[in-house]
């Protein structure tokens, strides 16, 4: 089995963002920017993205309409909010639309590899469910039996 470089979109137009994130190694992960939500969608579809941190800087409206959008079509991928200076309620409020996590500063390669890390696991442990409900729903279904009521 090949192993894939897992693929992680930075929603950004901050150069100072993307050169913290040039630390990450690129061995494990393969890096992706977009400076726009319509670029990041069109991204996200093209390179089958589950990995997505959002800056807020683009303009938090901006940032929670893409991370609603997202969620809309979309429960399993990982949603980071990258909210340097986001004050508590700014918090609750991207939990409440949708963020998985949030990072308040980027200077940390330790914390961004760690969330990148988390994120990576749990996206893996969520498809695998999802995989293996559905082999097991389609193992039923073909023979002939009835399948279980939860």
């Amino acid at each position: 089995m090949i192993n894939k470089k897992t693929k992680i979109l930075f929603v950004t137009n901050r150069a100072c963002v993307k050169k913290q994130i040039s630390n990450i190694p690129q061995c494990k992960y393969e890096i992706l920017f977009s400076d726009t939500p319509v670029d990041c969608l069109k991204l996200k579809s093209k390179h089958h993205v589950k990995i997505i941190f959002i800056d807020l800087e683009l303009g938090k409206k901006i940032g929670y309409n893409l991370c609603e959008e997202i969620r809309s079509t979309d429960q399993i991928s990982f949603l980071c909010a990258i909210a340097e200076n986001t004050h508590v309620f700014g918090l609750s409020k991207c939990r409440e639309i949708g963020f998985d996590d949030y990072l308040t500063r980027l200077d940390s390669k330790e914390e961004l590899l760690q969330t990148i890390y988390m994120a990576d696991k749990s996206i893996k442990k969520w498809l695998s469910l999802i995989i293996s409900e559905s082999n097991r729903f389609i193992t039923h279904n073909l023979s002939g039996k009835l399948i279980p009521q939860a």
